[in-house]
């Protein structure tokens, strides 16, 4: 099967739009109207790592420098991550931000 150089990258440019735009609608968490970031992981039963939970906020950076790396965040959300990372993992003793927020999580079993 012969395909184009031009049909294909036309398909593989149109299959990383329509992921992107799936990344920025159901990966995003809204905090407030000043803080959001994405959701980068998720646990075994398939329930998100990230957002508001009952025992705190919980947020990654990996999750936050791959969407900004990878040109997934708008210009806009990317000066709300920046905004939630100062937030929510600036750590002054370490000079910086850390690699995530207390998840508190339980051990199983």
């Amino acid at each position: 099967m012969a395909v184009s150089l031009h049909d294909l990258s036309a398909d593989l440019a149109a299959k990383a739009d329509w992921l992107y735009a799936r990344i920025r609608r159901r990966e995003w968490l809204q905090q407030s109207e000043e803080l959001g970031w994405f959701n980068g992981y998720y646990d075994e039963e398939g329930r998100r790592l990230e957002g508001d939970h009952a025992g705190g906020v919980r947020m990654t950076l990996a999750g936050q420098v791959f969407a900004l790396m990878g040109a997934i965040a708008t210009d806009e959300q990317a000066r709300q991550i920046v905004r939630s990372v100062d937030r929510y993992l600036h750590d002054p003793s370490v000079g910086g931000p850390r690699l995530d927020t207390d998840f508190a999580l339980t051990p199983k079993g």
